[in-house]
Order: structure tokens, then C-alpha cells, then sequence
């Protein structure tokens, strides 16, 4: 099928490379996101839309000077597989890319443990990347028995445990105390 109208080709051909621009934006954050967080995702995304931005320049230029594009393509070659790799360029980054996937298996495993039971349902946790990934479990539970039931499940079930650093901070409905532990130490109410 071939289509005759102008009108209508520019604007299948607008539509096409709008949503490559979208992809690819989307693919550059997605990737940067994955490998080292959320700033990085955006910082990913950021060169992405620059990266876009020079080649309709260079595009856009009558006529067009394909050594310009030529030009581009081989300086941002390096670059986007620096950006994809970013530890075959600096291998101490692999230290940062394997703390974010420990801290995403922590998210993940616990989030599965609080799922499977309704009384583990106020609990949240966080992360934060120091020497090693800690993790912090906040938030409430009904009775302690339930407090000494989901920490053991956690380190019966979650493999992130054996390299992370887990700290709880969890309050007790029935009796309206916060107790506080480390990894599998016995829960102490909270000192003020």
C-alpha cells in the first residue's frame, strides 16, 4: 500500500519517529534506573533527549551535512556503550550496580513476606547503601508474637539477608511499644 497524500506520510513519519524518540528515551532511563537508581535513570534519560536534540539539529540543517551525522554517530557510539556498561569503563561502578540489585532482592523478597499474611501489612521498609545495603523495617504489627512471626519468616524465606544489614523499628499495637532489633537479635523495646 502506498500512500499518495503528503500530508498523510508526514504525519505517519512524525508519528513514527515520535514514539522511536519515546522508546528510546524511555529505554536510556530504564537502564539507568536499573543499574544505579533513580537520579541515574534520570541523568540517563537527560543525555538521551540531548543525544535526540543534536541529531534533528544536524537533520534539520539545509542542506544536510552528512559528515555531521557521520560525526555524531561515531563520537556517541562510546558513548552510548559507556552509558549501557558503565563497569566495563570504571569497574569500581560494578560495587554501586550490585548494591542497587541487592537492595531491589530486599524490596522484593520482603514485600513478598508482608504480602502473604494480613498482619504484616502496616510494615514498610527502606534502604540505604553504605558499606554494605541496610535495611530497615518500619511500621506496625498487632501483637509481638506477630513481631517474632515475620522475622523469622524473613530469614527463613529471603536470601538478601545474608549480605544486607537488617534493622527493625517496628511498634506493637497491643501494648503501644516500639521495639527495636538487628539482623536476628531478640526485639528490646525501644530506650527514650
Amino acid at each position: 500500500m502506498k500512500i499518495e497524500n503528503p500530508r498523510v506520510r508526514f504525519s505517519l513519519m512524525s508519528l513514527l519517529v515520535g514514539v522511536m524518540v519515546i522508546a528510546f528515551v524511555f529505554a536510556a532511563y530504564q537502564r539507568g534506573s536499573y543499574l544505579l537508581g533513580l537520579s541515574v535513570g534520570i541523568t540517563y534519560a537527560a543525555v538521551a533527549l540531548m543525544i535526540i536534540a543534536l541529531f534533528a539539529r544536524a537533520i534539520r540543517e539545509t542542506p544536510v551535512r552528512k559528515h555531521r551525522i557521520a560525526f555524531l554517530t561515531l563520537f556517541l557510539i562510546p558513548v552510548c556503550a559507556a552509558f549501557a556498561f558503565p563497569s566495563q569503563l570504571n569497574p569500581e561502578i560494578q560495587v554501586d550496580v550490585d548494591k542497587q540489585a541487592r537492595a531491589r532482592l530486599a524490596h522484593n523478597e520482603l514485600y513478598a513476606v508482608f504480602a502473604d499474611d494480613p498482619a504484616f501489612s502496616d510494615l514498610s521498609i527502606s534502604t540505604t547503601h553504605y558499606k554494605t545495603v541496610n535495611v530497615e523495617v518500619h511500621g506496625m504489627v498487632t501483637s509481638k508474637a506477630d513481631l517474632g512471626r515475620v522475622q523469622q519468616l524473613v530469614y527463613e524465606r529471603c536470601e538478601f539477608v545474608e549480605s544486607c544489614l537488617v534493622r527493625w523499628q517496628v511498634s506493637v499495637h497491643d501494648d503501644s511499644t516500639m521495639y527495636i532489633a538487628q539482623n536476628e537479635d531478640a526485639f528490646a523495646p525501644e530506650s527514650n
